[in-house]
């Protein structure tokens, strides 16, 4: 039983740490509730750095998402062509002179 129990441990930490796979998906693989391979991953030495890197993973990839998005619907939504500091300020206005516009 301890050998059973060290290998489902070596092999989350080995999802978890080198594939950078999520809790989620590391717990069918190991056979375990996400409560322990939490817990145990938790009680790991690299788990803060890991951390760290899938904070800035995560910051990059929402950074890349929102430029594309605006490069997407604000070009859309200006005819004048690429959006500059002139569109979005006109862009502001309208939506301002709109929302003063109702009551709440």
């Amino acid at each position: 039983m301890g050998q059973e129990k060290e290998g489902w441990k070596i092999q989350a930490e080995t999802l978890f740490f080198k594939e950078h796979r999520k809790i989620n998906d590391i717990c069918p693989a190991v056979g375990r509730t996400r409560k322990y391979v939490s817990a145990h991953l938790q009680g790991c030495a690299g788990y803060a750095e890991e951390k760290r890197y899938r904070e800035k993973r995560q910051e990059e990839k929402r950074r890349r998402y929102r430029r594309e998005w605006d490069r997407t619907n604000r070009g859309c939504r200006t005819a004048d062509g690429p959006v500059t500091a002139e569109t979005m300020r006109r862009e502001h206005d309208v939506a301002v002179r709109i929302l003063s516009s109702e009551r709440y």
